[in-house]
């Protein structure tokens, strides 16, 4: 089978820039991960079970403390009680997690339902799996999903719709109404949903997480993938779960145990341990708040329109009024012009659909925040 897999995405393209900078001095807003050591106690924790644990493989599902944790801490956040020894999987990350979810779900010629902009990792899955991505776009500035537009879309061969909250790459959170309306547009039907919810703790201005977890005819068709990676500052440990039915859940551990088996095992007791310790997902809230308030009183002397986010640690610059340039030309020349790496959201579109808008990541030192800002300020 052919496969005609997106033109370049975001990671090629901020790989192509960087390799062009060829090691000059380059600040980086590209890249999503977070820029900040990891907490000294998780630290600890995962070399003292590097130490003294045992450095086997852990089962396919996961090392059963951690899900008895994740289980736990779903059920007093969510009010939804998953069982941790049939519905809580530990994953390698939250790109393998949606790989292996997308995976369980699609099938030949079935239907998926994309809203762009969207993470690069949906599409390839969907692709691979012999899936057919129907795509809706989600317009600036408030990237609000559209569900009338969602409801003539679906046609016997929808099987999935994947929603990410809060959302990378427009930092846009869905409400209480939107996972309402979603729960109704399921109901007696075939379509199952994946919750892309890896920035689940970066939520800011006292709004609640809406996972799925809380509307249950949703939880009951739904998995819900995350990460520990960018609240923890351990991206590189590459440490996920993902919850849902035990119907979804044993579809979901049959092709997991094919593609990578069990995730790091050390890391896992180490994260068990934090969890049931220090954690507290308000310290991690108010930490990324704090740096995207930070961050923005310094964009303001820019001149370009901030578009503020409600969650994650992306912020969308618009330079509609600046130029009128692709915005991929227009990221390049910050980098050429300014040494600022930065991705244009048309990365994030199957056709590059341009709307002058760029990405920067803000889970950066505030030396770096306030470096950016002057130069744009130029």
């Amino acid at each position: 089978m052919n496969i005609a897999y997106p033109a370049e995405k975001g990671a090629a393209f901020v790989d192509r820039l960087y390799a062009r900078a060829n090691g000059s001095h380059v600040i980086d807003l590209a890249r999503e991960y977070p820029a900040f050591e990891p907490p000294a106690a998780l630290v600890r924790q995962a070399v003292e079970h590097t130490q003294t644990k045992s450095n086997l493989r852990a089962p396919c599902e996961g090392i059963l403390p951690l899900r008895q944790t994740i289980a736990s801490r779903l059920n007093q956040m969510y009010s939804h009680s998953y069982n941790p020894e049939t519905e809580v999987t530990i994953t390698a990350g939250g790109t393998q997690g949606m790989h292996t979810a997308i995976s369980a779900l699609v099938e030949e010629g079935d239907e998926v339902i994309v809203f762009e902009p969207a993470h690069e990792t949906y599409v390839p899955a969907i692709l691979s799996n012999g899936g057919r991505p129907a795509y809706i776009t989600l317009k600036k500035c408030h990237f609000r999903i559209d569900w009338e537009e969602v409801q003539k879309m679906i046609n016997s061969r929808t099987r999935l719709i994947i929603i990410n909250t809060p959302h990378n790459p427009t930092g846009t959170i869905l409400s209480s109404f939107d996972m309402e309306r979603l729960q109704k547009i399921i109901q007696g039907t075939r379509i199952r949903v994946i919750s892309d919810e890896v920035f689940e703790h970066l939520i800011y201005e006292g709004f609640e997480h809406q996972s799925v977890a809380r509307f249950p005819s949703l939880a009951e068709n739904s998995l819900i993938v995350s990460s520990f990676g960018k609240s923890f500052h351990v991206s590189g440990w590459k440490i996920g779960y993902c919850a849902g039915p035990s119907s979804l859940t044993e579809k979901f551990r049959r092709k997991q145990q094919f593609q990578i088996h069990s995730a790091t095992v050390p890391f896992q007791y180490a994260l068990n341990d934090y969890l049931t310790g220090e954690f507290s997902p308000a310290t991690v809230s108010q930490f990324y708040e704090n740096k995207r308030n930070f961050f923005i009183e310094h964009l303001k002397k820019t001149g370009f329109k901030i578009i503020k986010p409600s969650g994650t640690f992306f912020i969308l610059l618009d330079f509609e009024e600046v130029s009128k340039q692709k915005d991929t030309e227009f990221a390049e020349i910050l980098l050429e012009k300014k040494g600022i790496l930065v991705l244009p959201l048309s990365v994030f579109h199957h056709d590059h659909y341009n709307q002058f808008l760029l990405r920067l990541c803000f889970a950066r030192p505030e030396e770096q925040l306030i470096e950016a800002a002057a130069k744009m300020s130029d």
